[in-house]
């Protein structure tokens, strides 16, 4: 997915898109030098941001992964939720995968594979929710949507079956 998120995508709350080396609220970029934050949560439910359209089809597994991480010393977020749905908005948005009571302060990745139900752009959303101004921030960051892996095992060229022996004193093998 290379520099995401980029300044092009849909905020709402306080998200905020950082460019540069430099840290921010002592959070800096997973990789790179791109990397989105945001503070505690100022919309009830939850501040989202919301990327670009991507193009998904139908009858595909993919796998969603982001980094997150709070700001050292920082009190608890409730809740950090990765959605997907057909528009920039929490109307017909699913759950990928969500994790709770976030503390670390060394990037953490979140993942989870999902299907959508027909083909089309499809826009993810990050949904951060804390439980009172103190939290600080959170940043995001190496978001990522691939084909999901699949593993398919070879077929056998023969099957072996029965026993073999050695009759010792004879001359016969079986």
């Amino acid at each position: 997915t290379g520099q995401y998120p980029n300044c092009s995508w849909l905020p709402s709350g306080d998200w905020t898109t950082q460019i540069g080396l430099s840290p921010t609220y002592l959070l800096g970029a997973k990789t790179g030098n791109k990397f989105a934050y945001t503070r505690w949560s100022t919309i009830a439910g939850g501040d989202i941001l919301y990327s670009n359209g991507i193009q998904l089809n139908t009858g595909v597994t993919y796998f969603a992964s982001v980094g997150y991480a709070v700001s050292p010393n920082s009190a608890a977020f409730d809740e950090l939720t990765m959605l997907v749905g057909p528009n920039q908005s929490t109307v017909s948005a699913v759950s990928i995968a969500s994790v709770a009571a976030i503390t670390n302060s060394v990037y953490a990745t979140l993942s989870n594979t999902f299907t959508v139900p027909s083909s089309g752009l499809y826009y993810l959303g990050f949904k951060v929710v804390s439980p009172t101004s103190s939290p600080d921030h959170i940043g995001i960051d190496d978001i990522s949507v691939i084909v999901a892996p699949t593993c398919t095992l070879a077929p056998v060229a023969g099957v072996i079956s029965g026993t073999t022996s050695t009759n010792i004193g004879s001359t016969n093998a079986y």
